[in-house]
């Protein structure tokens, strides 16, 4: 007995999906076609097998299923084409947008492109547009009296193979102090003819902190000290507080019990403004130290110095502490290598600080382990502000920057000027690159145009068309980007300008270009047309700001192209997948009672064609039996 196999143009495997077709009409046409010659070929299969022939019953279900499923699983592939294409356009469109809007982030700040950045020394003093703030046109003269310094201290040395910090000592406390802090000054004795006793206390910068109240103590001639009270001028220079330092002496001597005429010293600035020197009669007897202590100082941070074993550990811990660093600095000796700690605290008065090391157990000066008594003390670099002068008046910075002064645009400096010459800032109109944005907006524009037109063609070739033919979000993009060279932009004269009046012409394709002779003809008579076309002001939006806004119609979060992606993703997609499945299941039980029917089938036959076996056999012993 042979099996037959029929023939079909469909595959003969069990899968229920077919290869998804590109259009609706071909689909279709494929559909009806397999359907067709499937029915036909099962027929004369079934018919074979009544006159002989074995039904091949798996084939002959799956060759039936196809054929009915064709049609339905062609719309669904097509369905999943279409939103594929949809996705792929707006991928296509969202990449060019992003090149544009990079594009256009280049060019830097759109309020401030349209002015130049002129120093008329750049070694002195420069500025720069604050990012995203109108800026203030300026014309803006001052000297460099002063550059910001930073905050430093560092302790004295103590051998790099040390593992105690403490020394000798139980317990011992680094604290640091907000202010500053005067190093003791000994009385020098007179020791040649002429000479009088002095004591000269160094400043710790150029200078103090305004209104920063001290305890100054002198020694007089009685053997005893003048305590006396005195806060820094609000000016803050060197200069005043020796003054106030001179009268705050003279006040607590006549006022003292008894009242003192004599005995005490008078204060005054040294010659090369580094201390104030504290000066005796050249007869007087006091000895000792003047001390000069900050009232009430704030602590900042102390640190049990029992907890660290090297410097490195106790530097790490410092720096673990808002606003501060700390550097372990290695010095070789001829004493062995020594280290020292140098601590920052930024720069400028505000952030003047001093550090004290403390032992509750000692009785005087700490001479071993990590101390500040030994070595003359800490070395300390107090910090200054930045000082500019213009017109008379100081303005004061804690950093060599000047960020507030002149709205939306921040001053920095780098070197003093003298009195008499001035550095000029200034901002003239930026040509350049006003006329390089233009050219990055009509380049960026372009590319972004030609990819939109690509993905909303429509074509009655549905293979050629576009992923967004007939889509109203593409085509309103589409309204918006060929509205751009005629919108109007208020700038700083009475009637609104556009692109198309500075020279950017639109194509017949409606692409853009720039008119080279109306643009040379505005950069010679109107630069301020020019820049108000392309840049923003407060009062307006100029072109660079104008093409970001339209191209977050793409790239936004919440844009309608983001809303038409997410959309197709999700609900659209997910449509199609429920579908595929549907039709999956309907398949697979018409499959399998196509294989019931069949089977069926065969049996019938097969029963059959055994009585027709069975009376052959008959016939043919009768036959034979009569030939006997």
């Amino acid at each position: 007995m042979v099996s037959i196999v029929t023939s079909s143009s469909s595959p003969t495997t069990t899968n229920s999906t077919t290869t998804p077709s590109t259009t609706t009409a071909s689909a279709a046409s494929k559909a009806a076609s397999t359907s067709g010659n499937s029915l036909s070929n099962i027929g004369s299969s079934i018919a074979n097998s009544i006159t002989g022939s074995t039904i091949d019953i798996q084939t002959l279900a799956t060759q039936l299923t196809q054929a009915t499923q064709a049609p339905q699983q062609a719309l669904i592939d097509n369905r999943k084409t279409q939103a594929d294409a949809k996705i792929s356009s707006i991928g296509l469109i969202t990449s060019a947008a992003n090149d544009f809007n990079t594009a256009l982030a280049g060019l830097g700040n759109s309020k401030a492109i349209g002015y130049s950045t002129q120093s008329s020394d750049a070694t002195a003093a420069d500025f720069s547009f604050k990012s995203f703030v109108q800026p203030t046109p300026i014309n803006f003269s001052f000297t460099v009296n002063q550059l910001a310094t930073t905050n430093q201290v560092t302790l004295p040395p103590i051998s790099a193979t040390t593992t105690s910090l403490v020394g000798s000592s139980g317990s011992r406390f680094l604290t640091l102090y907000a202010g500053q802090k005067f190093s003791p000054a000994a009385i020098s004795t007179a020791t040649v003819s002429g000479a009088v006793p002095t004591a000269a206390v160094q400043l710790p910068s150029q200078n103090l902190t305004p209104g920063a109240a001290y305890t100054l103590s002198v020694p007089t001639d009685s053997g005893t000290s003048l305590s006396v009270s005195v806060t820094v001028p609000d000016s803050g220079t060197p200069t005043d507080f020796a003054r106030a330092l001179n009268d705050a002496i003279t006040t607590a001597a006549n006022d003292s019990s008894p009242s003192m005429t004599s005995g005490f010293p008078t204060a005054a600035l040294s010659a090369d403004n580094k201390s104030i020197n504290f000066t005796y009669d050249n007869s007087s007897t006091a000895i000792g130290s003047v001390t000069l202590t900050p009232d009430n100082p704030t602590q900042l941070q102390q640190f049990d110095l029992s907890q660290y074993s090297s410097l490195s550990d106790l530097a790490t811990a410092i720096g673990k502490v808002s606003g501060f660093t700390a550097t372990v600095m290695n010095a070789p000796s001829t004493n062995g290598n020594k280290q020292y700690l140098q601590i920052s605290h930024g720069s400028g008065q505000a952030n003047n600080f001093y550090a004290a090391i403390t032992d509750p157990n000692a009785s005087g000066p700490i001479t071993d382990g990590l101390n500040t008594d030994t070595n003359n003390g800490p070395t300390v670099q107090a910090g200054q502000d930045a000082v500019i002068n213009a017109a008379g008046v100081n303005y004061n910075s804690s950093t060599n920057s000047f960020p507030d002064l002149i709205s939306g645009v921040t001053i920095n400096v780098h070197a003093l000027t003298a009195s008499t010459s001035p550095v000029t800032l200034s901002t003239p109109i930026n040509t350049t690159g006003l006329i390089g944005a233009l050219q990055t907006i009509v380049s960026g524009y372009n590319s972004l145009l030609t990819t939109l037109k690509a993905q909303i063609q429509y074509d009655t070739d549905v293979t050629k068309r576009g992923g967004l033919a007939n889509d109203s979000v593409a085509k309103s993009f589409m309204m918006q980007l060929h509205a751009l060279t005629t919108t109007p932009i208020t700038g700083t004269g009475a009637t609104p300008i556009t692109l198309s009046d500075i020279g950017v012409k639109t194509n017949l394709d409606g692409t853009l270009s720039i008119d080279t002779p109306t643009i040379d003809a505005i950069t010679q008579n109107n630069l301020q047309k020019l820049a108000d076309a392309i840049s923003s002001t407060n009062s307006s939006t100029g072109a660079i700001d104008l093409m970001t806004n339209l191209t977050k119609v793409v790239t936004g979060s919440g844009s309608p192209f983001a809303a038409e992606l997410s959309r197709t993703q999700g609900s659209v997609e997910q449509k199609i997948t429920d579908d595929q499945t549907k039709l999956d299941k309907q398949m697979t039980a018409i499959r399998q009672r196509y294989i019931t029917q069949f089977t069926a089938m065969q049996n019938i036959l097969n029963s059959t064609k055994s009585e027709q076996s069975s009376l052959t056999s008959m016939m043919t012993s009768w036959t034979a039996s009569l030939k006997g």
